[in-house]
């Protein structure tokens, strides 16, 4: 039971970590978009 909860908690850690990389990728690359889009 405390080695379960032990990994739900690693994989919740993991999972807010790699959400908040993705969510800076995310907002560059939509910027990106809109660059483009605005200089044509």
């Amino acid at each position: 039971m405390g080695k379960c909860k032990h990994f739900v908690l690693i994989t919740k850690e993991f999972l807010a970590f790699f959400l908040s990389k993705n969510i800076f990728l995310i907002k560059l690359f939509y910027r990106g978009i809109q660059n483009n889009y605005y200089s044509q």
